[in-house]
């Protein structure tokens, strides 16, 4: 028994707290450390930012200490009868201090490595360093950073003696038959406690939390590295591989001629500074909408639930055959505001999304004195939006969190399109010009709800998500009905797009790889007669940030793997 060592006895369930507690302190200790040693390269974060940065780093550094803990939480909580046995304490408290002492020398060895990566390592750093000797470099890093050593040694000297100090306290007194169920029941609570904290917390988003969550702290882009930690950030991109560069070309300036994602503009006229709102319709196909079926219309009776955004067609610029560049949420803002295709696997989920600095409208008009924002009437969080958008420039968010009235929730997405186009709507008056702004609707999706004032007179479809899509289209007459009242109205260019298509379809000829993908992507400027009329060309999400470059006439270099249509 451990009744003989010196320091405070606690029973088990506090213990484990203390000895989680003590992980999170050798974790918060590596930031201080990973921020004082490469200052220079956050010289613009204060002291009070980095307290702000600390704070949000403990939802990262608790999911990484969780996952790496798990079997010793689960040897110290699992209702074994020896778990207070001399022995079996000395045990756990080998394997805690191996396991927080390999993390901790991880954290400790990225104050170095970030200064040639400036990102947290991932854990595509095996396959970068694969028969490179790793041994070899390993001495070396040693013997030319030795203070990373000492740290490494003085950090798990303190925690060998902070979990010394705690001592487990065996429950006595208390009946065999009330003590099992008891503590069963207390395993079943920290199990679901642990699995909370893996994911990131009680949230409503359906993801865990992932490199790209911790842009939604920041307020520059380099601080991603301080509120990550090394091994948070090797676990979430365990299996997901990095991408091999490939060299097919050996002259670059043959590269250079045949495609470079680099654009230069040529252009002698001024910059326009219009207004820009990005409209992204969930699941609105083409299918769905008559001004995209002209032949169904015509010899099947087909109907329209789209009719205003066909009207929009009518008077703005569209495209034959527009498509997505994903079948997910998350691939569509890359693609649309940044020119990022999703290719093996959506952006915001790859190493890549924690970039420094990452290509995008916001960004690039922010340098022409827009003002930039980004509204989803999701809880705020969803799908990592909210990271995503201050990683490229976004200045203001507006989510669930900011409309503040719960009882426009539908119950399962977010706020009803109606109400929160309206909103937006409101927004964009007090938004001082030029200013960029995207909403991203929520409406239209399982379980298909539409609200009750609109149950009985808006028609079922051919498919569930009709009727959502005719709800979302009123929702959208509104919206626009409201804005062409506004002064800002006139100078704007609208972009309509959806995120991908529905699930759900109903005509053959969307039952193809190419309906699959088949979205509108319409640009629309009130009194523009030159931005109309239908071309008979491809078109993808890709290409809408460099149009909207293009139509601004922007003149400086940007990167975008798409195209000005």
């Amino acid at each position: 028994m451990n009744q003989d060592r010196k320091g405070v006895k606690l029973p088990l369930h506090l213990a484990l707290l203390g000895y989680m507690a003590l992980a999170m302190l050798s974790y918060a200790a590596a930031r201080v450390l990973f921020f004082l040693i490469n200052h220079s390269y956050f010289a613009e974060t204060s002291w009070a930012d980095l307290l702000s940065l600390m704070a949000a780093g403990t939802r990262f550094d608790l999911s990484a200490i969780l996952y790496t803990n798990i079997l010793f939480i689960a040897l110290l909580i699992l209702p074994l009868p020896y778990r207070y046995n001399q022995g079996f304490q000395a045990f756990l408290k080998g394997l805690f201090l191996f396991i927080n002492g390999i993390t901790l020398a991880v954290n400790l060895s990225d104050i170095i490595y970030y200064r040639f990566t400036l990102r947290r390592t991932t854990w595509s750093v095996f396959q970068e360093f694969k028969g490179e000797g790793v041994g070899g470099l390993g001495l070396s890093f040693i013997v030319d950073y030795w203070y990373i050593p000492v740290l490494w040694l003085a950090i798990l000297w303190l925690m060998y003696k902070a979990y010394s100090f705690i001592v487990l306290r065996k429950p006595t007194g208390i009946n065999p038959w009330l003590l099992y169920p008891a503590h069963i029941v207390m395993m079943a609570i920290i199990v679901g406690l642990s699995i909370a904290g893996m994911r990131g917390g009680f949230t409503r988003d359906t993801r865990p939390i992932t490199l790209s969550n911790a842009g939604a702290y920041i307020k520059r882009p380099a601080e991603v590295s301080v509120v990550l930690n090394t091994p948070f950030s090797m676990l979430r991109t365990m299996k997901r591989s990095s991408l091999e560069r490939k060299n097919y070309y050996t002259d670059a300036a043959e590269l250079e001629r045949l495609y470079s994602p680099v654009h230069m503009p040529d252009t002698t006229q001024s910059f326009n500074k219009k207004n820009v709102v990005v409209l992204v319709l969930e699941s609105f196909s083409a299918e769905m909408m008559g001004s995209f079926n002209g032949e169904q219309l015509q010899q099947e009776g087909y109907q329209s639930f789209t009719p205003f955004l066909d009207s929009l067609v009518g008077v703005g610029r569209t495209f034959t055959h527009s498509v997505a560049n994903g079948r997910k949420s998350i691939s569509a803002l890359p693609s649309s505001l940044s020119s990022i295709p999703s290719l093996h696997q959506p952006f915001v989920l790859t190493p890549y999304a924690a970039n420094v600095s990452l290509p995008g409208l916001p960004n690039l008009l922010r340098e022409k004195g827009y003002r930039t924002s980004f509204f989803h009437g999701a809880p705020n969080g969803s799908m990592g939006f909210e990271a995503y958008m201050k990683l490229i420039g976004v200045q203001e968010y507006y989510g669930m969190t900011e409309y503040n009235h719960d009882a426009d929730f539908d119950g399962y997405w977010g706020i009803w399109d109606e109400e929160f186009m309206q909103f937006f709507g409101k927004k964009l008056n007090e938004i001082k010009e030029p200013f960029l702004s995207t909403l991203f609707t929520v409406s239209s999706h399982h379980p298909f709800n539409v609200p009750d004032k609109y149950k009985a007179t808006l028609e079922e479809g051919p498919v569930p998500i009709a009727r959502c899509l005719r709800y979302t289209d009123i929702a959208l007459r509104r919206f626009f009905q409201e804005a062409e009242k506004q002064p800002w109205f006139a100078n704007t260019l609208f972009v309509i797009t959806a995120d991908h298509v529905s699930g759900t379809v109903h005509f053959p000829e969307a039952k193809t790889a190419w309906g699959a993908y088949n979205i509108p992507i319409v640009f629309y400027a009130p009194g523009d007669a030159n931005l109309s009329g239908r071309e008979d060309r491809i078109v993808q999400q890709l290409d809408i940030m460099p149009t909207v470059l293009d139509y601004l006439n922007y003149d400086k270099p940007y990167f975008a793997f798409g195209k000005s249509v």
